[in-house]
């Protein structure tokens, strides 16, 4: 086998400093600006989901104490109703103050940054959502949430419409004690209602782009004294 030996190796050329282009001094402005444009938008989004997440925050606040109060009442009482005659109505109430209570669980653990980014993809029908973070929020998580409170709500509305039933009753304390016990828990049920009706006054009602975020920063839900 042959081997051919290695020729030597070339000099390197050398350019000569008359033919170098000079830099392109607008493109690199171009690239500096979009980069800095680039972070100035991230941190801008950044910021947005932190708004967002505190607005949250307000909101689990009020929730919390304004509806699971009186959910716990309303709980509380069913259990009271010992009457066989009524215990489908007892379960019916049970089971949907149940379900209020885990859709409010649900809710506390919103991932608020899959949700800033859900808005930011958001389809072509609500494109405004994209830049209206906060008008998202309220109308995909805030607007889901009263929906099920409020179908809730109505089921034990239908539960509490038992008037026949007390047709096989004779007046007596226990009757009254039912009686006392059905009006409370259609008093929470109300209460409860009452807050929902504010929350739904603060969806969108129409997609287009509003300044949410400064009317909301404070979230107050209590009925004024």
């Amino acid at each position: 086998m042959l081997i051919h030996p290695l020729g030597k190796p070339e000099k390197d050329k050398k350019t000569e400093a008359s033919k170098l282009r000079p830099a392109d001094r607008s493109l690199f402005s171009r690239l500096m600006a979009s980069s800095v444009s680039s972070m100035e938008n991230l941190e801008q989004a950044d910021s947005e989901i932190e708004d967002l997440a505190d607005l949250h925050e307000q909101f689990k606040a009020s929730i919390n104490h304004e509806i699971n109060n009186p959910l716990c009442v309303v709980r509380g009482m069913a259990e009271m109703i010992k009457d066989q005659n009524l215990k489908e109505v007892r379960q019916q109430i049970m089971n949907d103050s149940d379900a209020i209570a885990e859709s409010i669980q649900a809710f506390n653990r919103t991932d608020i940054p899959a949700v800033g980014h859900d808005c930011r993809n958001a389809p072509l029908e609500k494109i405004a959502f994209r830049q209206d973070l906060v008008g998202c929020y309220l109308q995909e998580v805030i607007g889901m949430l009263t929906a099920l409170i409020a179908a809730k709500l109505d089921d034990i509305e239908n539960a509490l419409k038992i008037e026949q039933n007390f047709a096989s009753f004779s007046n007596s304390p226990e009757l009254d004690r039912l009686k006392n016990t059905l009006k409370t828990i259609r008093r929470q049920a109300d209460r409860i209602r009452g807050i929902i009706a504010k929350l739904e006054e603060l969806l969108p009602q129409e997609l287009e782009t509003s300044a949410y975020l400064e009317e909301l920063k404070m979230i107050n839900l209590r009925k004024n004294e």
